[in-house]
């Protein structure tokens, strides 16, 4: 047996003892965690000025002019800056300054030079809803480099080489903006992020690009809300990034797979970095469909590998290809461990709901599963196997295995919910429980890996939980590997061995993403 062998081996059966266990693993006390980025962000001057409104209008005869009417579209009747390329205009901005582009087609290639202040970003966007489209660009038709506090919102990006690269650039907003077709192969055809923190990608849709979204040694970023549509080998690829929060987004891929995680193996511009993709946040999304495949391994909804990462409450349905695949192979995806995947519903789904893969690996299992609800899912030749996984297994008592309907509010149209009747309702573990009695703002939980705090990402807060038994709320400030405890907003009182969960209704937790209230 060569020692890579009997090293996979070994973390299979740790990973099965800390499974039956329930305990906090010495793994989890010793999780080499990355500390939050170092940035030093522009600081406002002294004296800010006001506000401006500063335009731009492909229409005007000159480059600049400082009299500019909006309602004419025309220079010597108004009072407002316009100019006629967008980047002299963003030259020309200040913090807390909105740029409007009038409606119009743009050619050219978007590196602003200006940043903005916490507090008072410098906003582009177009005039009281205009259409304003960038097309025809041969590189990225944004690159932000180096920028900070700045809002994109409300464009058309379509028939460009790629979308848009931030390089370097933090607390960012991408919000509400329509990218289609992207030309390019590889990764340059997409939204890229390159080692930029805490953005904020909300709102957006999503077509025909080359990894439609790359998080690329990019750290704290929120991805929520966004519709991500055909794309070429993945829609969303998260690569050596920790502590980013994929949330209630719309995925669907006739093309290939939907999401894939993992390290950076120095392919292309990444850097080589292994067991280094961890605590990422993955909830409330829907994966409506990947294509589909003979294999396992090709075309998932989540192509997950990483490290510490919670995948929770998500919907995966009718993913022909796979739900969630743990996969193990050289290099980018040698460690695979400590995820805590709970409270999904799999329905639908061909090449298993669940599976896991290793090809060799340096770390691999403490994968723990609860509370998750599956139905009707098949294994890739049609057979009845709804899960397939190898290195601790599935604890049935833990999680539903449906051979009937478990209660859909309407299965027909794909309302998932369950109603209050069914009989998986009450009938979830919960997390983890408390290891001693006490009181105060430090709650000792045995596996504190089920829980996240916020981590300072924008606009995220920490989970809410509540405690067996009793109406007591808290909200998760701090999630403290080293001691096993969770830092609570409040002073609580707790009992030995009292259940530990997000917040609930009825006597325990649902099984499935839904929780249900009468």
């Amino acid at each position: 047996m060569n020692n890579r062998h009997h090293r996979s081996l070994c973390w299979v059966c740790w990973g099965l003892w800390f499974y039956l266990s329930g305990c906090a693993s010495q793994g989890l006390r010793d999780a080499q965690l990355p500390p939050p980025p170092q940035l030093k962000p522009p600081k406002p001057a002294v004296a800010l000025s006001a506000p401006r409104e500063i335009f731009v209008d492909l229409r005007l005869k000159v480059a600049r002019c400082d009299n500019y009417h909006p309602a004419s579209r025309g220079c010597g009747k108004g009072t407002k800056i316009a100019f006629r390329d967008l980047n002299r205009a963003a030259d020309a901005a200040k913090p807390g300054d909105r740029v409007l582009l009038r409606e119009g087609v743009i050619r050219k290639q978007f590196t602003p030079s200006v940043s903005g202040v916490e507090g008072r970003p410098v906003t582009f966007m177009p005039y009281r809803g205009e259409r304003v489209v960038f097309r025809d660009i041969d590189d990225p038709a944004w690159f932000l480099k180096g920028s900070y506090y700045l809002v994109l919102k409300g464009f058309y990006l379509e028939q460009v080489t790629g979308w848009a690269r931030l390089e370097n650039a933090h607390y960012n907003e991408i919000r509400n903006n329509s990218f289609h077709e992207a030309l390019a192969r590889g990764t340059t055809g997409g939204l890229k992020l390159v080692n930029s923190h805490y953005n904020r990608i909300e709102g957006n849709s999503f077509e025909r690009g080359n990894d439609s979204l790359v998080l690329q040694s990019s750290d704290r970023n929120l991805v929520a809300d966004n519709k991500f549509r055909w794309g070429r080998h993945s829609l969303l690829s998260l690569r050596c990034g920790n502590y980013n929060v994929i949330r209630d987004n719309h995925f669907h891929n006739e093309r290939q797979k939907a999401m894939e995680v993992y390290d950076c193996e120095a392919v292309s511009d990444a850097p080589y970095r292994l067991d280094a993709t961890k605590r990422n946040l993955i909830e409330g999304n829907r994966f409506d469909h990947v294509r589909g495949s003979g294999q396992a391994h090709n075309y998932n909804a989540i192509q997950y590998s990483g490290q510490l990462g919670i995948v929770r409450r998500n919907l995966f349905r009718d993913a022909r290809g796979g739900g969630v695949n743990l996969q193990v192979y050289a290099d980018e995806a040698l460690y695979n461990y400590g995820h805590r995947i709970y409270n999904n519903t799999f329905y639908a789904n061909r090449c298993f709901a669940l599976v896991d893969r290793a090809r060799g690996g340096s770390r691999i299992g403490d994968n723990l599963f609860r509370n998750n609800l599956f139905y009707k899912n098949l294994d890739c030749q049609g057979g009845g196997r709804q899960v397939d996984l190898k290195w601790g297994g599935l604890d049935k008592k833990s999680n539903a295995l449906a051979e009937r309907n478990p209660g859909f509010m309407d299965e027909a149209t794909g309302d998932l919910h369950l109603r209050a009747d069914s009989p998986w309702v009450d009938r979830g573990a919960f997390l983890t429980r408390t290891r001693e009695k006490g009181q105060g703002r430090r709650l000792p939980v045995h596996d504190p890996a089920f829980f996240f705090d916020g981590a300072g990402v924008p606009g995220v807060t920490g989970d809410e939980i509540a405690l067996e038994g009793e109406a007591t709320k808290a909200r998760v400030l701090e999630v403290d590997f080293a001691t096993g405890t969770l830092l609570l907003d409040r002073d609580i009182q707790w009992r030995k061995g009292q259940g530990v969960s997000l917040l609930y209704a009825g006597n325990s937790p649902d099984m499935g993403a839904y929780e249900t209230v009468e």
